[in-house]
C-alpha cells in the first residue's frame, strides 16, 4: 500500500509525464545524490483520530482524540495535524470531484515525536452556524513546519493521511455550496481530482466557479478570494487576498470569478471561501499550473538521527524539486548549527533540478554530543536568487524523556549514492516501485482472464441446463 501511495505522490508532484533530468554539476558539491524516498517515506506518519461522538448539532464543538505514530527511524520536529471538513456529496463514492468542503484548520501544532514512537493528541473544532443535516467527513494530514507533507497532500482533496466521519442534525436542510463539478478555467472544464493542462506564462488565467443557493430565500454572501503559491495550508505562501459581497436569490446560482492577469508563479492555489448571512460556509480550492517557470522548492529536510553523539556517523538530508515542469540548474545549501550559532557541518549541491524529487545528503561525524541544533535548508537558482528556505529546530527538552539518554536510536544512513541526478532511477521510481507496477498490470490481466473464464463457464452451463430442460 505504501508503494502505491509513493507512485501516486510522484505523479501528483510531476504535474506532467516528463522525466527528463539534468546531470549534476559536481564541481562544488559537498553533498551526495541519494534516493529521496529513503527518508521521505510518504505515509510514514500514521494517524488514528476520531470524534468523541457520532452526531452533533450545527454550531456545536467537536472534540477529536487519537494517536499519531512516527514510523520513521528519525525524529520529527514541529509537526502539525491539518484537517479539512467535508459534507458528503449526494452522489456518494461516484462524486467525480469529491465532497463539499466547509472548513479547514490546524488541530495540533509543534508536535515532536521520536522515531518509531506514538503520541496521543486531542483538539477541538466548532462547526459553523447553520450547517445542514447530513454525513460529514474529516480528512487529516500530517505536515512539518506547515510545509512538508508526510502523510496526505494538503493541496489535494482526495489524498488524505487518514479519515473520520460524523453526522450533523440541524434544522437547516438546504445547503449553499460551490458547484465543484462545473468549475471552468479559461472556458474549459476543470476537475479537482485531475492533473490539469498547464497554462502559458504571462497569459491571463480566468477561473469561474458557480455558487448554488438551494434554499428558498435570498442569501447574502461574503466571498473571500485568497491567492497562494503551491498550497493554501502554508500561510507564508499567500500572495494576496480579495473579497466581494454577493447576493444569490433562492433556488438559484451565481458565478464567482477570479483572474490571474500575469501569471509568474509555477503553481497557484486559489482558495474561495463563501460565508452566508445565516452562517453557512463553503470552500473550494482551484490549483492551476503554469509552464515555462523555474521555481525550485524544498520538499523535505531532516537529520538522520537526534541527538547527535560523538564519533557516531549521521547525515543531514533534503529533498528538492522544481515546482514547475522544466529542468534548470539550481543550488541547495544545508547548514547545521549548534545552540550558539556555530556551524557543525554544511553541504552544497549544485546542478539540475527538475519536477522529479531529488534526494541530497551529507554524511558526517560529530566531534562531540549535541542536544540542541538548528538545520537550515536553502534553495537557489543558478543566479543566486533564494526561492525557498526552512529551519528545523531540534531540542531535547521538546521530546519525551529518554530521547537524549545514553542510547539513542542508531542513525538511518543513506544506503546508496548516485553520481548525479541523471544516474537516479527514472523519475525516482525505484525498482521496487516498478515491480509493483508490473504486479498491478499482471493482476489486472489475470483478473480479466478469470472474469472471461467465469463468463464462459456460466454461458455453457446455461446452455447445458436449457438442453436438459428441453429433454424433460
Amino acid at each position: 500500500m505504501i508503494y502505491a501511495r509513493r507512485l501516486l505522490i510522484i505523479a501528483v508532484f510531476l504535474l506532467a509525464p516528463s522525466f527528463a533530468l539534468a546531470a549534476a554539476s559536481l564541481t562544488d558539491n559537498t553533498a551526495n545524490i541519494i534516493d529521496c524516498f529513503q527518508y521521505y517515506n510518504f505515509g510514514s506518519v500514521a494517524m488514528n483520530i476520531n470524534p468523541e461522538n457520532q452526531a452533533y448539532s450545527s454550531g456545536e464543538t467537536i472534540s477529536f482524540k487519537g494517536t499519531v505514530e512516527n514510523k520513521n527511524n528519525f525524529p520529527i520536529v514541529s509537526g502539525e495535524i491539518f484537517a479539512k471538513v467535508f459534507r458528503r456529496d449526494s452522489k456518494g463514492a461516484g462524486a467525480p470531484n469529491g465532497e463539499h468542503e466547509i472548513a479547514q484548520f490546524y488541530g495540533v501544532k509543534d508536535l515532536n515525536i521520536d522515531g518509531n514512537k506514538t503520541k496521543n493528541v486531542e483538539f477541538n473544532f466548532t462547526l459553523p452556524k447553520e450547517v445542514v443535516s447530513g454525513e460529514y467527513m474529516v480528512q487529516f494530514f500530517f505536515t512539518v513546519g506547515e510545509k512538508y507533507n508526510l502523510s496526505g497532500l494538503t493541496f489535494h482533496n482526495s489524498i488524505p493521511g487518514s479519515l473520520s466521519s460524523f453526522f450533523v442534525k440541524s434544522t437547516a436542510k438546504d445547503p449553499i455550496y460551490f458547484d465543484k463539478d462545473n468549475i471552468k478555467i479559461n472556458g474549459t472544464a476543470y476537475g479537482l481530482r485531475q492533473i490539469g493542462v498547464p497554462f502559458e506564462k504571462d497569459k491571463k488565467i480566468e477561473i469561474n466557479v458557480p455558487i448554488i443557493n438551494s434554499t428558498a430565500e435570498n442569501s447574502n454572501l461574503t466571498v473571500t478570494k485568497d491567492l497562494y503559491y503551491w498550497d493554501s495550508a502554508y500561510e507564508k505562501n499567500k500572495i494576496k487576498t480579495d473579497s466581494e459581497n454577493v447576493s444569490v436569490p433562492g433556488n438559484s446560482d451565481k458565478t464567482i470569478s477570479y483572474a490571474i492577469d500575469n501569471p509568474d508563479v509555477s503553481v497557484y492555489m486559489v482558495k474561495l471561501t463563501a460565508v452566508s448571512d445565516s452562517g453557512q460556509q463553503t470552500i473550494v480550492n482551484v490549483r492551476p499550473v503554469v509552464k515555462g517557470i523555474f521555481q525550485p522548492r524544498l520538499n523535505f529536510s531532516t537529520l538522520a538521527s537526534f541527538p547527535l553523539k560523538k564519533d557516531q556517523k549521521t547525515a543531514i538530508v533534503s529533498c528538492v524539486h522544481n515546482a514547475g515542469l522544466d529542468t534548470k540548474d539550481g543550488k541547495l545549501v544545508m547548514t547545521l548549527k549548534d545552540e550558539n550559532g556555530q556551524i557543525i557541518d554544511s553541504s552544497t549541491y549544485s546542478g539540475g533540478i527538475s519536477g522529479s524529487m531529488a534526494g541530497v545528503a551529507k554524511v558526517f561525524t560529530p566531534q562531540k554530543d549535541y542536544g540542541k541544533l538548528a538545520l537550515t535548508a536553502e534553495i537557489y537558482d543558478s543566479n543566486g536568487k533564494l526561492y525557498d528556505s526552512y529551519t528545523e529546530n531540534y531540542d531535547c527538552s521538546n521530546f519525551d524523556p529518554g530521547i537524549c539518554g545514553s542510547s539513542p536510536m542508531a542513525p538511518a544512513l543513506p544506503t546508496k549514492f548516485y553520481k548525479g541526478i541523471s544516474d537516479q532511477p527514472v523519475g525516482f521510481v525505484t525498482k521496487l516501485e516498478l515491480a509493483l507496477v508490473t504486479k498491478v498490470i499482471i493482476f489486472v490481466i489475470s483478473f480479466a482472464v478469470l472474469v472471461l473464464i467465469a463468463f464462459l463457464v456460466a454461458f455453457y452451463a446455461g446452455k447445458i441446463i436449457q438442453k436438459n430442460a428441453k429433454k424433460k
